[in-house]
């Protein structure tokens, strides 16, 4: 009857729209899932860490309230910023593809906050310096991106959970130096080196407490 024909009608020209819909859309919710996983890998089981790349460290020792491990050189890419926000969006265009070679990077982990004295950069893991000729790797366009070394350096790193304010980061690093001094272990900070790095693990934006280290560099 007339009734069932324009039910039909109408759910024909709905899911036509939803096609238009979803296709205009596909790109940009692409762009946003990976912005909220590239740096970032799950905080689940072993399967769903394997999508995601680290850089490779060797742990030689720990004690209550930290562990010691000596990390591989790698290379990452890295920006000056202020607002966490801003610096991932940055550092995730690069990994994204928007840099002079157009290369997409795997999604990796952790995000690395660099607080120095008087800035701060953040830093994405690019690969490893025994995977890859660095010479070769893309640069990007923009004056405030660039590629650094990392690694091949002793790191006191704590662990701590929720969120990573300013002043319950300050009151680790405080906890961790101390813990350091008390087993006869000096830091190796200096102005050419940050006091210490935040690593983040887990979803960016997830409202669940997040997997925080507090790296500390250990002189040798």
């Amino acid at each position: 009857n007339g009734t069932t024909q324009h039910r039909m009608e109408r759910q024909a020209v709905m899911r036509g729209t939803a096609r238009v819909f979803s296709r205009k859309w596909t790109n940009r919710t692409e762009q946003i899932r990976r912005m909220k996983t590239i740096a970032m890998g799950s905080q689940g089981n072993a399967e769903s860490r394997e999508r995601f790349s680290e850089p490779t460290c060797t742990v030689v020792g720990a004690a209550e309230g930290y562990e010691l491990r000596l990390y591989d050189p790698f290379v990452c890419v890295c920006t000056d910023y202020e607002a966490r926000g801003e610096g991932i969006e940055v550092l995730a265009e690069h990994m994204d593809g928007k840099n002079d070679q157009s290369v997409r990077y795997p999604s990796s982990q952790p995000l690395l906050m660099a607080h120095h004295v008087d800035r701060k950069v953040m830093k994405l893991f690019v690969a490893s310096t025994k995977a890859v000729d660095v010479s070769t790797l893309p640069s990007s366009s923009r004056p405030d991106v660039r590629l650094d070394l990392e690694g091949g350096y002793l790191v006191a790193a704590t662990l701590f959970h929720g969120h990573a304010t300013k002043e319950r980061v300050e009151e680790e690093h405080r906890a961790l130096v101390r813990r350091l001094e008390a087993d006869g272990l000096s830091t190796a900070h200096d102005d050419n080196h940050e006091r210490y790095h935040v690593a983040q693990y887990g979803p960016l934006f997830s409202l669940k407490p997040r997997k925080n280290e507090l790296w500390v560099r250990v002189q040798l």
